[in-house]
């Protein structure tokens, strides 16, 4: 799937994201989504929250997370990183884009995200 979306130069830019999502055995109450995400370069995504928490792990390149009322965090490729329940945050990139292997983990159909305006 691919979204399209303003970086932060205002230019739009691609981004591209495949997604697997599972219900674990014997599991009513959870369910898991994996994405991979690519990040061009000079991009700022938009703020947003997901009804559970977050897990990423930087396959490649380099990623800010910027989390309401927190610090910047910033992550390199191996790096692994957590947003936690419905924690309103967005990521950017500088010189070089990102790849990043991202698991929400929430209720069953509770998966979409909320963009904050």
């Amino acid at each position: 799937m691919e979204r399209v979306l303003s970086n932060m130069s205002g230019a739009m830019v691609c981004l591209s994201t495949q997604t697997v999502t599972c219900l674990p055995d014997d599991s009513e109450d959870i369910e898991i989504v994996a994405n991979i995400i690519t990040i061009p370069p000079h991009t700022k995504l938009s703020r947003q929250w997901y009804p559970g928490e977050e897990f990423a792990y930087v396959l490649d390149g380099f990623v800010v997370l910027h989390q309401e009322d927190k610090p910047d965090e910033f992550y390199k490729k191996g790096d692994v990183g957590n947003v936690p329940f419905a924690q309103v945050h967005n990521v950017s990139t500088q010189e070089e884009g990102a790849i990043i292997l991202v698991f929400r983990i929430h209720e069953p159909g509770k998966h979409e995200q909320a963009l904050i305006k």
